[in-house]
């Protein structure tokens, strides 16, 4: 894959080219993608189980209810939400973590990309003021910064949100 020396930005950009453009970028780390996409559906999930298990436990502690009652039903909810913390914990492990790895990854070779583009033009490419060095390194890694803030583990925060607002 390599770069053009005048890049043009379309007018109007769908999510499908965006996809398209990054698709070359991801497809060595596609299982860690779907490792991260399926740990931040657990995340999501696990909002849903904690209602779940909080909704059972709130009318079993009723006055109703034999003492004997109260105490095992209790143990056993908090063993479910003991069980609950402990999976959430390792799937908000999970689903962070290869996204962060995969944004690290595909920003250091993109940033290679767009070096070896700007290295492949000639010096008088780089002689008028906007072309400058200063002004294309500055722009390189602009650039960069500006799609490492998209990437990492606030995709996976997404996921996990979106799955539970559809749980929910």
């Amino acid at each position: 894959m390599t770069f053009s020396a005048h890049v043009e930005t379309p007018q109007r950009s769908s999510n499908q080219s965006v996809v398209r453009e990054l698709l070359p970028f991801l497809r060595p780390y596609l299982l860690f993608v779907v490792a991260g996409i399926v740990a931040a559906a657990f995340v999501g999930a696990s909002y849903t189980g904690e209602a779940l298990i909080f909704g059972h436990a709130v009318p079993s502690v009723s006055a109703c209810v034999s003492a004997s009652t109260v105490e095992s039903l209790g143990r056993l909810f908090a063993l479910l939400f003991f069980l609950l913390a402990l999976f959430e914990l390792f799937a908000n492990i999970v689903s962070g973590s290869p996204f962060g790895w995969i944004s690290m990854k595909s920003l250091f070779r993109l940033r290679g990309l767009v070096f070896e583009a700007l290295l492949e033009h000639s010096v008088l490419w780089h002689a008028p003021a906007d072309h400058s060095a200063a002004r294309s390194v500055s722009l390189m890694i602009g650039d960069t910064a500006s799609l490492a803030n998209l990437g990492g583990t606030t995709v996976g925060i997404v996921f996990s949100v979106v799955i539970g607002l559809f749980v929910g």
